[in-house]
């Protein structure tokens, strides 16, 4: 994303020390398949852009939670630095998903998995406000996450003032997985586990690694 070696090896470092990433990488019952293609769909906006759209398919088969981040996949889009012709064919394409995602859910009313799809016309205003204060209370034993997603959360919206877009993408990766979590319990059956998290500490280790880049840059 930033093109510089130094910041993926400290993201690697911060995402290591993860208590929750160490925790749920280690045993099979908690797959991060879906993490791991969605920042390839990612990743492979700069470099083949043509697959993104196919490794976000493969991580919404992964884990249906993933069509949420969706509307951040978008923006990473427009922020990335790539030809203008690139961006069109990329917003093409998912827009294609979200057409024939839309239409199984409720033209041929397929549940995406696990019940996910499922009380998609209710909303739980209380389940929705409160599950603000869960992730918080599931990451208790990521100390550095803890410590330091506030002072990197503000650091990467000083970096975007001054135009730098590789910090605009990872602060909305950020933000919106905090608010996607909420949403998703409020209007779905999802259960907010631990391991739906991984996500935000690896897009916290990713902003680190991004903060750190741009100082020594300076």
């Amino acid at each position: 994303i930033t093109n510089k070696r130094f910041a993926g090896i400290v993201a690697m470092i911060i995402l290591f020390q993860s208590r929750t990433f160490l925790e749920f990488d280690t045993i099979a019952t908690y797959s991060n398949f879906w993490t791991l293609f969605y920042l390839l769909s990612l990743y492979l906006i700069y470099k083949k852009w043509y697959l993104s759209p196919i490794s976000f398919i493969a991580s919404i088969f992964s884990k249906p939670l993933s069509a949420a981040f969706l509307p951040m996949t978008l923006f990473f889009i427009y922020r990335a630095e790539i030809l203008r012709k690139k961006k069109i064919h990329l917003t093409i394409s998912y827009a294609v998903i979200v057409g024939v995602a839309t239409a199984g859910v409720f033209i041929f009313d397929i549940d995406l998995g696990g019940g996910v799809t499922s009380g998609l016309l209710t909303f739980d205003n209380k389940e929705f406000w409160s599950s603000f204060t869960i992730w918080g209370f599931q990451l208790r034993d990521d100390t550095l996450f803890l410590l330091f997603i506030l002072p990197v959360t503000v650091g990467l919206f000083l970096k975007s003032l001054k135009g730098i877009p590789q910090a605009d993408s990872i602060l909305i990766l950020i933000i919106g997985t905090i608010f996607v979590m909420p949403l998703l319990a409020a209007l779905t059956i999802t259960n907010l586990h631990p391991y739906r998290f991984v996500p935000l500490v690896v897009f916290f280790a990713i902003g680190v690694g991004t903060l750190l880049a741009q100082r020594i840059k300076q």
